[in-house]
């Protein structure tokens, strides 16, 4: 009788983001604060981690300019957690703030809420773009 074959499938190697980089994220989101200009926001980190994203917006009061996020617990198979993609990261949920008055008003306004936030998304990334070309930050 033939034995079966097990095959081996690949184990995915957890990428864990430390509370080091916590820290390093923590200090680029109030750096990016400032060079966004919203200096009159009040954005703090949760004490939840994100369990699926790099990181999230957890909550946003437009009213009294107070913001939340989360950092994620893991950056996945596919991103390595270092400086450049924390700071990235940073940027990018700083840019969802930034926008968030703007895509609450045409959801408001009866615009698609999925294509409002396809939309918004689109220009995230290149804002994301021009702002790590314009200061030097390479992606890895």
């Amino acid at each position: 009788m033939a034995r079966a074959r097990k095959s081996k499938v690949a184990e995915v190697q957890p990428n864990p983001v430390l509370d080091t980089d916590v820290d390093a994220f923590d200090f680029f989101i109030q750096h990016w604060q400032g060079v966004l200009n919203l200096r009159n926001w009040r954005i703090v980190r949760s004490h939840k981690r994100d369990p699926k994203n790099l990181a999230s917006i957890e909550s946003i009061e437009h009213e009294h300019h107070i913001a939340t996020y989360q950092v994620g617990v893991d950056f996945g198979k596919s991103t390595k957690v270092t400086p450049k993609t924390l700071e990235s990261t940073a940027i990018h949920e700083l840019l969802h703030i930034l926008l968030s008055e703007l895509v609450t008003e045409a959801i408001a306004q009866g615009e698609e809420n999925e294509v409002t936030l396809a939309c918004e998304h689109s220009v995230i990334l290149l804002l994301e773009k021009l702002l790590q070309d314009a200061y030097g930050i390479a992606k890895d």
